[in-house]
């Protein structure tokens, strides 16, 4: 157990690193779509190729480690560029923790395109969903309030699981004060 648990920190330590030095927004040509949709691509898949790792036994696995700094400062830094990419990666996208991953990289892309996409999540009726749906709610912080408080408000006069219904005004409130402060 020790080894794989010392496995799995050395593969966290060595992705950060590579991520960290490839962090490459500034370098990406912003007015290409096809250079934005590589970059996204880039991201994502890295981050995902680094939650997995071969067990002791040989067999394949994958473990949810929360992206680091670099990754959201990178997705950030290409804001509202990035989500025609995301939001394909979203639909598409097939690998373990995929849509976790896209739906963060939403919110730290931020803009109004992406309320779409987190409110058809937020509207699937799947109770199955709850993690995915956090995310959504957390995400919709990332977009304007004009935007994102009608979603919220719908969400809560329909949602009936008591933490998601916490969650979501929380992040009203929060979307809220920030919108205050800027006024």
């Amino acid at each position: 157990m020790n080894k794989v648990c010392i496995r799995i920190s050395a593969v966290a330590c060595a992705f950060a690193l590579s991520l960290s030095a490839g962090s490459q927004c500034l370098t990406v040509d912003r007015g290409s779509a096809a250079a934005v949709n590589a970059e996204v691509n880039r991201v994502y898949n890295e981050t995902l190729d680094g939650m997995e790792h071969t067990l002791p036994s040989g067999n394949r696995a994958i473990t949810w480690i929360p992206p680091n700094d670099s990754v959201r400062e990178q997705i950030k830094c290409l804001g509202p560029l990035a989500v025609p990419a995301i939001i394909e990666l979203l639909h598409n996208g097939h690998r373990s923790f995929g849509h976790y991953l896209t739906v963060r990289m939403l919110g730290w892309a931020g803009g109004p395109d992406i309320v779409p996409p987190l409110s058809e999540i937020l509207s699937r009726p799947d109770a199955l969903q709850v993690g995915l749906k956090r995310e959504a709610l957390e995400s919709l912080a990332g977009a304007p309030a004009d935007k994102a408080l009608p979603v919220l408000e719908g969400f809560l006069r329909s949602e009936k699981n008591k933490s998601l219904i916490d969650e979501a005004n929380a992040v009203a409130e929060r979307i809220k004060t920030q919108e205050s402060r800027r006024q």
